[in-house]
This record gives structure tokens, C-alpha cells and sequence, in this order.
């Protein structure tokens, strides 16, 4: 295998692959919009945020679900833990089955996949104090996926050392138990989401782990779609997206402070040749 040490490689490999989702979507009249950096990269950058190497978008549950039954084209790919017993996250990714993605920190042991775009379910809300009730099991379900993903690390300091690989042998003994099965998790995260569904004026992105608590918004913030410059092409955002983003990020205009300019991904890539 051939590793892809440049960025600009790596995401040119990514934008061919979305400009793929992008004509899927739009032939089988389906709904994505780009979603949180990603959504910000378009609005601030036009593009990629700088320091940043990933596309995050976002789908309605019912097209989420088409999505990931259905889209194969020739070298593109998806995967999600509904369709894939081996698969560890409860969103999607749409992938590059020519390259190959090894992460560094997490995901241990687990099936390795391509230079991918991550697909996060939208569903709908009919009682907030219906899914409020759930937030203690949805944190601890969470917390039992990244400990089933945990992949042991050395750090700098003994100590941490030691206490790392304290978790890993426990971490080890619970997947032997069957008590950190990660695509039976993700599976129940899903489930949890979907079982809020129905005719509702709001949305919620539920099944995200990276989120403490989900994210709200009003059903005519992602109403209407329109096209905005990403890069060298288009790709769909919500007509309101200020609003998606100042309830995402805030005062999402303002560069982070220099030292926080920095990627959260730690992977190598390569072409399977």
C-alpha cells in the first residue's frame, strides 16, 4: 500500500467523493444538507475550514435510511451498524473502497474503511420531555462506545501510562463479557432516536456521540435547501443556516484564538494498490 501524505491529495479524493453523494441525493430526490464544520467551513471559508479535514453532512431519517440501502457506486461505498455487524458508529459513512483510513487513536480492532464523508440522522421530535427522560441511558450508552473503541496509548507520564492500560485490560474483559459489543450500541442508540419519530415541527440530531446532549432546531430551519460554493463546486445547506450555526457554534464568524487552529484527527491513509 502507497501512503497519501498530502492534504490537498486526501481532499480531493473526499470531494470527488461527495460531489458522488451530492449526485445521488439529488437524482433519487433526497434531503442532505452540509452539517457542523462543515456547514461553518462553507459559510466562513467557502470551503473546507482550513485547519480542518473531514465533510460532516446531515439527512432526514427517511432518507438517511434509502441512503444506506442504496448508494454503490462502482468504487463509492456505505456502511452503517444497521447494515454492517462489524460497523462501530451509530451515523454513516459513505467511503472510498480504493484507500484505506487507519486511525491512530481510536477504533480498536475494528474493520478499517476509505477516505469517507460522515452521514449524521436527522429525526423528529414529538415530546421534548420524552427524550429528556432518556439522557442519563443515552450518555451512558455513549460512554460504553467509546470504551469499546478504546485503543491503548503510552503517554509521557508513568502514571498515565499505567492508568491506560489499567482501562485497556478492563475494557478487554468487558468485550470478552459481551458487555461493549460497539455495533449492538450504536444499534440501540439508533433505536432510541427512532422511537421519538412522528408528525412533528422540530428535529434533532440524537444518534451523534460526539454531542453530550442533542441538538435541537425548528423543522423550518432545514425547510428550504439551496446551493452554496464549497471549494471548486456546490453542495446543499439549509437557507437558515445562521441560525443552525449561531445555536451549533455561537459567535460562529470569529476565528478560534491561533493555537486552537488545529485538526482533532489523527489518521494515516493509503491507496490499496
Amino acid at each position: 500500500m502507497r501512503e497519501i501524505v498530502e492534504i490537498e491529495e486526501i481532499k480531493k479524493i473526499q470531494l470527488d467523493l461527495m460531489k458522488a453523494v451530492h449526485i445521488f441525493c439529488q437524482e433519487n430526490k433526497l434531503t442532505y444538507y452540509l452539517w457542523g464544520g462543515s456547514l461553518l467551513g462553507a459559510i466562513r471559508h467557502n470551503g473546507y475550514i482550513p485547519w480542518d479535514d473531514d465533510i460532516d453532512i446531515a439527512m432526514p431519517r427517511k432518507d438517511y435510511e434509502y441512503f444506506c440501502s442504496n448508494f454503490n457506486i462502482d468504487t463509492y461505498k456505505v456502511v452503517s451498524c444497521g447494515r454492517d455487524d462489524e460497523y462501530f458508529l451509530p451515523y454513516a459513512k459513505a467511503y472510498d473502497s480504493r484507500t484505506l483510513k487507519e486511525e491512530v487513536v481510536c477504533y480498536r480492532g475494528k474493520k478499517r474503511y476509505g477516505i469517507d464523508v460522515d452521514i449524521f440522522p436527522i429525526d423528529t421530535v414529538v415530546s421534548y420531555e420524552n427524550v429528556e427522560k432518556t439522557k442519563a441511558k443515552r450518555t451512558k450508552l455513549i460512554k460504553k462506545l467509546i470504551k469499546s473503541n478504546y485503543k491503548f496509548q503510552k503517554s509521557t507520564s508513568a502514571l498515565k501510562t499505567l492508568v491506560r492500560a489499567g482501562r485497556g485490560i478492563l475494557y478487554t474483559f468487558e468485550r470478552k463479557l459481551g458487555l461493549l459489543n460497539s455495533n449492538k450500541i450504536a444499534n440501540e442508540l439508533n433505536k432510541m432516536a427512532t422511537s421519538f419519530n412522528g408528525e412533528s415541527k422540530d428535529q434533532m440530531s440524537y444518534a451523534d456521540p460526539w454531542r453530550k446532549v442533542p441538538f435541537y432546531m425548528p423543522q423550518d430551519w432545514v425547510d428550504n435547501i439551496i446551493l452554496h460554493k464549497f471549494e471548486d463546486t456546490q453542495f446543499c445547506i439549509m437557507e437558515k443556516y445562521d441560525q443552525v450555526l449561531s445555536a451549533y457554534f455561537g459567535d460562529y464568524m470569529t476565528l478560534p484564538p491561533e493555537e486552537q487552529r488545529i485538526t482533532h484527527h489523527n489518521f494515516k491513509i493509503y491507496y490499496k494498490e
